[in-house]
């Protein structure tokens, strides 16, 4: 005569499955909610290594970089550099932060400029947004005269609302891109 499961056995087997199923989608979940924080993480990262080459390399090939200050935020003006997103042999590039939002940009003419642009002329320019909004964006100038030249160098802080603030700072060789 075969042996049958009684009754208690399979409850006991089936709380056991659901035990183990339980554990399963908690691992799962976890696993998920770490892969998406990590994704986070990067996209920061990538978008903080972007602005930061991107700043950099806008200002040394630049023929000359202006600061206007603001209370909160300051804006960077940089002239005839060599490094254009719109194919310009000497782009002139201002970043600033937008209001209300305070999200930073970067825009981009052949000729000089000043912001704010006329609404009117605003298909003229190119426009890159960086979407986190700022605490704080400032620029700090400092320039050393020596014996044999002078020097200047620019140290740049970029405070985003959720996150460490930025520091980057630019020892430019010649006193003139200031």
């Amino acid at each position: 005569m075969p042996k049958a499961f009684t009754l208690i056995e399979m409850i006991v087997s089936v709380v056991i499955l659901f035990m183990l199923v339980f554990f399963l989608a908690k691992v799962n979940q976890t696993l998920k909610t770490s892969l998406r924080e990590s994704q986070k993480y990067e996209a920061i990262e990538k978008r903080d290594y972007d602005l930061n080459a991107l700043l950099i390399k806008d200002i040394m090939q630049a023929e000359s970089v202006d600061i206007a200050r603001g209370r909160e935020y300051d804006q960077l003006y940089v002239r005839a550099s060599r490094n254009s997103l719109n194919g310009h042999s000497k782009a002139h590039i201002a970043y600033a932060a937008l209001k209300p939002s305070a999200a930073l940009i970067r825009v981009e003419h052949s000729a000089p400029f000043k912001l704010p642009i006329i609404d009117a002329e605003t298909y003229k320019y190119r426009f890159l947004t960086f979407e986190e909004p700022l605490k704080s964006f400032k620029i700090y100038k400092s320039q050393k005269r020596d014996q044999n030249a002078s020097s200047c160098s620019l140290l740049i802080y970029i405070a985003p609302k959720d996150e460490e603030p930025k520091l980057i700072e630019l020892g430019l060789l010649n006193a003139s891109a200031c």
